[in-house]
């Protein structure tokens, strides 16, 4: 009988994912990774934990790097639901 896989096993890629959007956002704001931690009060060491190698990230760390990096937490766990382009369509002659 295989061995349940453990929730951070199966929800990896998901926290990679959450890492690349934080760095792409410091990386846009031209924001260190040592400022982040500095002004968001979460300790460089779990920063760069969270952010270099992916590791889960608790929602109170979330929260903070969005205040930092001045977005929502839905920018940055990325479900946020992109507004609707309606297409125009024209009569061709």
């Amino acid at each position: 009988m295989a061995a349940k896989p453990k929730p951070w096993e199966v929800q990896e890629d998901w926290y990679a994912g959450l890492a690349r959007r934080v760095l792409a956002e410091m990386s846009a704001q031209n924001v260190t990774m040592y400022r982040l931690s500095h002004l968001s009060g979460v300790q460089y060491t779990l920063t760069a934990r969270y952010i270099r190698e992916g590791r889960r990230m608790p929602a109170f760390a979330l929260f903070r790097y969005a205040q930092v990096l001045g977005v929502t937490v839905s920018d940055l766990v990325g479900d946020r639901e992109e507004p609707r382009q309606q297409g125009l369509e024209f009569p061709e002659d």
